[in-house]
């Protein structure tokens, strides 16, 4: 997949509902990093579901740089979804 093809960090979300997103990188060498949280409804999960495959997007865009996503993790009780950010080559 290529750009647009992916979700941007950024855009994706409404940033109006119940549900914070997060994102975590988990390699130590990207440990500085953060992105800002945003917020959804529980719907907007959907967006992160490739239609060309009918599976989770396993890569997507922060500010324009494609980063590997490991892992999404989804606390009900909390209402907060975790986007795990796999090692970068980010500047």
């Amino acid at each position: 997949m290529s750009w647009p093809d992916q979700p941007e960090y950024n855009q994706i979300f409404s940033d109006n509902g119940p549900v914070t997103v997060c994102v975590k990188f988990s390699d130590k060498s990207d440990s500085h990093r953060s992105m800002p949280p945003k917020t959804m409804h529980w719907h907007e999960i959907n967006r992160l579901i490739d239609p060309a495959d009918d599976s989770f997007f396993r890569s997507m865009y922060f500010d324009a740089y494609r980063c590997p996503v490991i892992r999404y993790e989804i606390d009900p009780e909390k209402n907060l979804l975790t986007i795990i950010v796999g090692k970068t080559d980010l500047p």
